[in-house]
Parts: structure tokens; C-alpha cells; sequence
């Protein structure tokens, strides 16, 4: 995968942009290449041959563009002038850009390469069995591309540059804490910084559902505006802007102003324009850091994006998470039935995977164990390594609930072991034991006695068990401490030098059959400290609802 380090111009600035892309479990073959590519210099859609030939080049290097058109697609009007397609091509509203801006879009990625994969000339837009077939191949298309790019249609040169200095300028010295360098008083820079990403994040690119899958594969997009220019990072003028550079500016922006809420001065004044700034930011699914690589992050953040078809609110997202499920193009299929089967898949592949998330909402009665796009990401759980060990399985049934099977212990009992842990013999009183209780965010709405944490940007990444300690209590005296179990997920690494392990807290029915509700997530460093080891696991099954 030649994807890993990105050489800008000039030559001077290389970075390395991570890993961009998530196979985690992808079946496909590795660098499979696309059905049709677009030979740019004439406008001609030509189809793979054996060999991977395109006409008489084989394996030629091309690029992608990451666009929108679906939501303005109609039946009639001016079409992208394509040879060699047996399908028509789709006309777009003119208002949402023209096929001449297109065109010239196209001519601009020929300067780099001489094929392209665009959707509209590469995808038979009248065949769905097509459809899918592509859809299941993002991974290796988006992976196997030379150079990808990110279209911003609705925004001119003008306005996106304006936009994106003040953004990287603000990023700079936020981040730095130095406001003076920004000569401008705080609420003055905030109010700024508000418009300028609402101006960037009113364009559709950031609105879409598969556009926030394809920026996941390839954050070393070049990022264009309406116009196909370029636009240099402030400050660094010889520089582009690249989509890995901005949405890691929005993590660090999030951060330092989720970082300024949490000082006393700063608060009367600024509070408001600070939370309307971290809400946009997490809105646009970018309140995480940009390589953080638990998918669960982008399947949350689809729930505020937009798309055509509510079965493409799943299809539009399983690249990234690497798995497959049945093909429905041809056949009847709700949404329910379709998350179900996603939800499943997942733990199917990794328990760990399929529980590392948070319910924003309450689920269906019977589906505690599922994930929906009505979920989130507690920082602590932010990456996922498939190569770490599940040490229990979850598998769904015909009906709603799930079966499990693996070690367990009684929350009481690894509480305790925290608590032993946490009065280390450490010279450094200030050490803090790295264990974390997370109830999903519904439950406080049920039970007024367990205590609201905060989440999502205001978590301090320093905070230890000494944080969760009311929770712990809480949940002790809500419910009864002989009907609290954690079952043991398996590993989670932040760093290869720490070894955490993630477990679920589940609720006991009481009844014969072992039935138990979801409650939450706790994450706890799995090292012995004061020679306190682990409680003893106790292997058990039962059902999940």
C-alpha cells in the first residue's frame, strides 16, 4: 500500500499521513483494481481486461475525486460528455456545478495522471448488481489510487482560502495558547474562527455520507476548490492544503478550546462562541484525532450526514470497517434488517470492535449489544487494533438479543482491585491508576442517581480512576452489586508500551435464563501494581438484550 508517505511540492516537504485506509478484516483481494477506469486526455471510459489492462496500459497509475452530485442528480439537463459507457450519464443541477466546471476539474487531476475513477464513468449507473460489487471494492480503488482529491464545488478560491487561513492561523496559536499573536481579543478571534468554518463546512462535501467515508480512506487528498486550484497552508504558503492537514486542525482546535472552557477566565465571555465552535466541529465528525482508527468513530458521526437512500446510511460506511454483508440490491430489505445484519457482522469479526462505542440514545428494547449510528467514541477507545486479542465471543440470534460466552467477575470485585492498585507505593502522589467506567449516555435519563460525565471533547485525556469513582459508587447503590458483571472484551494498546484491557458492564436480569442489559464500557491498565492481580474470571455464557 504506497499510500503511507506523501511527497508535496516542492520535494522539501514530506510528511507522513498514517495509515489511510482501515481494512481491518477486508476479504477482497488486496490492490484489486476497478472495473473501468477513465482515460482523461479522451474522455473514454475504458473496462478492465485480463491482466489488469485498461485499453493497452496495464496498471496505470490514476486518481480519485471525492465530490458530491447524488442529491442534485436530474432526469433531464446537460451530462459529462463520456465514450465508452453503456449507461447515461447523470445529469446534474447546474446550480450545484456545471459540466464545465467538471471538465475542468478533470483536466486538472490529468496533470497528474492520465486515468481517473470517477463514479459517474466507472459505475454503470443503471445497474445496481454493478453498484455493489464497486461498493464492496472502496478499500482497494480508494487504496490502489495514485492521487485522490477532494472537490469543495460550492466554495471559490477567494472564499476557501480566506476560510483556511483563518483556520490554520487559529490553530497555530490556540493551540500554542498564544491569543496575542492573533491580535485580536479572544472573542473576537472565536467569532472569526465561527464563520470561517461555517463557511467551510456548508460546503456539501462535508455534509455527505460517502464523502465521510472516502475522506476516512485517503486523508492524503488533495483538497481543490470550486475552481480546481489549490490552496496553500497558512503560514507555510509553499505548502497545499491537504485533507489530512485540515481535519487535523479541527482536532486542535477542538482541543484547545475545549482546553480555554475549562479556565475560569475564560468562561463568562467566551462559553458560548467556545461551544457553538466544538459542537460544529463535532457535527462534522471531526471531534477526534484524524488517524485514530476505531470505525465506530465514522459510523456515529454518519448519523448527521446526508444521503439519498437510507440503505446506503450502512453501505456507505462498511469500507472502512473492512467486512461484507449480503448483497440486498435485488432484493427487499429494511434499514433494521440491514443494521442488524452490520451489528452482527461486527462482533462477529471482533467483540472488542463491536462493543467499543457508547449509546447516545436508548436503544430498542432487546438490542443493548448493538451499535447504531446513534452512538459515540469515548476518547480512551478512539483506536482499534485488530491484531489484539478478543477473549470472549458475541454472537446474535434470530431474535433481537445476543449470546455471549467468556471470563466474567463481578464489577464489586474489580472495583476493587482498581482501589488497590490505585494506592501504589509510586513516590509521585499525583500518579493516577488509568482505569475508566462508562455508562452509555442514556442511562442518567433513567436513573437520576448515576452522575453525568462529561464526554467527547471536554474528557481530560489525565483523568484516572479518582474521575470515576462516583460513578462507581453510583452504580453500586442503584443497582445491586450482586447483579453487576463485567465481561472481559479482550486488549485495547494506546501505546505498544501500555496493555489495557476493555470490558462491558452488564446488568443481571435475576432471571433463570442469565439474561443481562448492557450498562456501559470500563477500560483499566492490566498491570499488577502493589501485587494486586486481577480477580479471578469466572467462564460464563448468557444472553445480551
Amino acid at each position: 500500500m504506497d499510500n503511507t508517505l506523501v511527497t508535496y511540492e516542492p520535494a522539501d516537504y514530506a510528511f507522513s499521513l498514517g495509515d489511510t485506509a482501515f481494512p481491518f478484516g477486508w476479504e477482497g483481494i488486496p490492490g484489486s483494481w476497478p472495473r473501468r477506469l477513465l482515460h482523461i486526455p479522451t474522455m473514454t471510459s475504458l473496462e478492465r481486461r485480463e491482466g489488469n489492462f485498461y485499453g493497452r496500459w496495464k496498471e496505470p497509475q490514476y486518481g480519485i475525486l471525492t465530490y458530491t452530485w447524488g442529491r442534485w442528480q436530474r432526469k433531464d439537463g446537460p451530462r459529462l460528455g463520456i465514450l465508452g459507457t453503456s449507461w447515461t450519464i447523470p445529469a446534474v443541477d447546474e446550480e450545484h456545478f456545471t459540466t464545465q466546471s467538471f471538465e475542468r476539474i478533470i483536466k486538472r487531476m490529468g496533470e497528474d495522471v492520465e486515468f481517473a475513477w470517477l463514479d459517474v464513468a466507472c459505475i454503470d449507473q443503471e445497474n445496481d448488481t454493478v453498484k455493489m460489487d464497486e461498493i464492496r471494492k472502496q478499500v482497494s480503488i480508494f487504496t490502489t489510487a495514485h492521487r485522490v482529491y477532494v472537490w469543495l464545488s460550492r466554495l471559490p478560491t477567494n472564499t476557501l482560502t480566506t476560510a483556511l487561513d483563518d483556520v490554520f492561523r487559529c490553530e497555530t496559536h490556540l493551540y500554542d495558547d498564544d491569543t496575542r499573536a492573533l491580535g485580536k481579543s479572544l472573542p473576537d478571534v472565536l467569532t472569526d474562527l465561527l464563520h470561517s468554518l461555517d463557511t467551510i463546512f456548508r460546503d456539501p462535501w462535508f455534509t455527505s455520507l460517502w464523502t465521510l467515508q472516502e475522506g476516512t480512506l485517503r486523508r492524503d487528498a488533495l483538497v481543490l476548490s470550486r475552481e480546481g486550484d489549490t490552496v496553500p497552508v497558512a503560514l507555510i504558503p509553499k505548502l497545499n492544503v491537504y485533507l489530512g492537514f485540515l481535519l487535523n486542525a479541527f482536532f486542535h482546535l477542538r482541543t484547545a478550546i475545549a482546553g480555554h472552557l475549562s479556565r475560569k477566565e475564560w468562561n463568562i465571555e467566551v462559553e458560548p462562541l467556545s461551544n457553538k465552535i466544538v459542537n460544529l466541529i463535532r457535527n462534522a465528525g471531526y471531534d477526534h484525532a484524524p488517524f485514530c482508527q476505531n470505525p465506530n468513530i465514522q459510523y456515529g458521526a454518519a448519523n448527521r450526514r446526508i444521503t439519498s437512500f437510507p440503505l446506503d446510511r450502512i453501505y456507505g460506511i462498511t469500507a472502512i470497517y473492512g467486512i461484507q454483508i449480503g448483497d440486498h440490491a435485488n432484493s427487499v430489505c429494511t434499514f433494521e434488517e440491514l443494521e442488524y445484519e452490520f451489528a452482527a457482522a461486527i462482533n462477529k469479526y471482533s467483540p472488542r470492535l463491536g462493543q467499543m462505542f457508547v449509546h447516545t440514545h436508548q436503544p430498542d428494547e432487546g438490542c443493548t449489544w448493538k451499535i447504531t449510528q446513534r452512538s459515540r467514541v469515548p476518547n480512551e477507545l478512539e483506536t482499534f487494533n485488530r491484531d489484539l486479542l478478543d477473549t470472549c465471543t458475541i454472537i446474535p440470534g434470530s431474535r433481537k438479543s445476543a449470546s455471549f460466552e467468556g471470563p466474567t467477575c463481578s464489577f464489586a470485585s474489580l472495583l476493587k482491585v482498581w482501589l488497590s492498585r490505585k494506592l501504589d507505593t509510586y513516590e509521585d502522589s499525583d500518579y493516577i491508576y488509568p482505569a475508566r467506567i462508562r455508562v452509555d449516555d442514556y442511562l442518567p435519563d433513567m436513573y437520576p442517581s448515576l452522575p453525568r460525565l462529561l464526554g467527547g471533547a471536554f474528557d481530560n485525556e489525565e483523568q484516572g480512576l479518582e474521575a470515576y469513582l462516583p460513578l462507581a459508587d453510583a452504580l453500586l447503590k442503584t443497582f445491586e452489586p450482586v447483579k453487576l458483571l463485567v465481561l472481559r472484551l479482550g486488549e485495547y494498546r494506546k501505546t505498544p508500551q501500555d496493555r489495557f484491557m476493555v470490558g462491558l458492564v452488564l446488568l443481571s436480569s435475576g432471571a433463570s435464563e442469565a439474561g443481562y442489559q448492557r450498562l456501559g464500557l470500563c477500560t483499566w491498565l492490566d498491570e499488577t501494581f502493589n501485587g494486586v492481580e486481577d480477580p479471578e474470571w469466572e467462564h460464563q455464557h448468557g444472553r445480551i438484550y
